[in-house]
């Protein structure tokens, strides 16, 4: 089935065991209690995180440990689609309402149906598109685009953002209605620099996954190079460290990725 532009559809996926995801580390044992306690539930949740964190990752894991395990689970990638296609895929149009498009196409809301939709970088839907999505979230109805007919929608919605989007209530960017329509509970998924006990599992997983699917001997690195991730700023969090890794397995060499390094962590004392 073909989905519009930055529309991401998942069933069954092959999710990281759950103590890799959530690790030795204070922070993400107190995220995986309040998962299971949110996984139940029908509430709207706000995942929030820097890029890289593994916001996703979470939100499939909210979906799966709940009563909606069976039904779809759909992505929507805010950031890589334009407002006039997100909308169209979302409420849907009539066959022939659309040029070059003459057989019509099913609706996301209606893929989403008795099953989950998560918005990725809510954020960066624009005002009109929020005020839908907000009609939605206050009725649980839907308008099909070019249609007067109104649809009922059974579906539970989680969001993630990695701006500031208080900030954004203030400049007029995000509409404060909305934001605590979503905002029923915020969860957020800690940098990698703050769960860097975390490491050394995250990149025993990565070696062995990588090393396993490009098909190399690659499956071990030195003690000093793990030492040197542990004290690195990791910009891009998790999918960094885990790009830097399939880096060293097809390259085969410690010495060929330290430009790849983020700066070390520097503490600084007052």
């Amino acid at each position: 089935m073909a989905h519009a532009a930055g529309v991401l559809t998942a069933g069954d996926l092959n999710l990281p065991p759950d103590q890799l995801v959530f690790g030795i580390t204070p922070k993400m044992r107190a995220l995986r209690n309040t998962l299971d306690k949110l996984a139940p539930t029908n509430i709207p949740v706000l995942i929030r995180g820097e890029r890289g964190t593994g916001k996703e990752i979470i939100a499939r894991m909210l979906h799966r440990k709940s009563p909606r395990r069976a039904a779809p689970f759909v992505r929507v990638r805010c950031s890589e689609i334009q407002a006039t296609s997100l909308e169209v895929a979302l409420f849907g149009h009539e066959s022939g309402s659309v040029a070059g498009d003459g057989a019509g196409r099913p609706e996301i809301l209606r893929q989403a149906a008795h099953g989950t939709l998560f918005f990725d970088e809510i954020g960066d839907l624009s005002r009109e598109l929020q005020a839908k999505l907000l009609r939605l979230l206050e009725s649980g109805q839907f308008n099909i685009v070019d249609r007067r007919e109104v649809d009922q929608c059974g579906v539970r919605l989680l969001c993630a953002s990695n701006r500031n989007l208080e900030g954004e209530l203030k400049t007029g960017g995000f509409r404060p209605d909305l934001f605590y329509r979503i905002n029923v509970v915020s969860i957020h998924v800690p940098p990698l620099r703050e769960r860097t006990a975390d490491i050394p599992m995250l990149v025993r997983y990565f070696l062995d996954r990588c090393a396993e699917n490009l098909r190399s001997g690659m499956t071990s690195i030195s003690p000093a190079r793990l030492r040197s991730f542990e004290v690195c700023s990791w910009p891009g969090n998790i999918r960094e460290l885990e790009n830097l890794i399939q880096r060293y397995v097809i390259l085969g060499s410690e010495s060929a990725i330290d430009d790849s390094l983020s700066k070390p962590i520097v503490e600084t004392t007052e």
